[in-house]
């Protein structure tokens, strides 16, 4: 992505460089008992439409489980799995264990809906949002 990037903005590069992007932002904690993937709600965009271009996406948000069970997170970029992550509570522990977990993804700037969605092996998932220090977010940004 670095090339393209610099290759879009160089002097003499030829010019006519295409930069666009789009924010998922949810402003409330989701959580999910399901044992398939579903949405996690508002973090969901339409990539940039650029042609012959590429996106670097990127998902980060808290996360934990309310057992010591997983809670599976998924980067989909039109039905199609491009990126994975997992949070699990400590067993030993009677505490949450509300971990970071990124999503990344360098794909096709083709106006593909990107969302991100989770899962959980039992217990109760949860994407955890906070103003004070937890915004869970999802991110594309295309050049071409």
């Amino acid at each position: 992505m670095s090339n393209c990037i610099q290759a879009a903005f160089s002097s003499g590069g030829g010019g006519g460089a295409t930069v666009s992007g789009a924010e998922a932002v949810t402003s409330a904690t989701v959580s999910t008992t399901s044992t398939s993937f579903v949405d996690v709600t508002n973090l969901t965009l339409t990539k940039p439409d650029i042609t012959d271009g590429k996106c670097t996406s990127t998902a980060t948000f808290n996360a934990y489980n309310s057992t010591s069970t997983s809670t599976i997170f998924e980067l989909d970029d039109d039905g199609t799995q491009v990126a994975l992550g997992m949070t699990q509570e400590d067993a030993a522990s009677a505490n949450y264990a509300n971990l970071r977990c990124t999503l990344i993804d360098i794909s096709d700037a083709d106006g593909a809906t990107l969302k991100v969605r989770f899962k959980v092996d039992g217990g109760t998932g949860v994407c955890y949002q906070s103003t004070s220090y937890s915004i869970p977010k999802l991110v594309s940004f295309g050049v071409g």
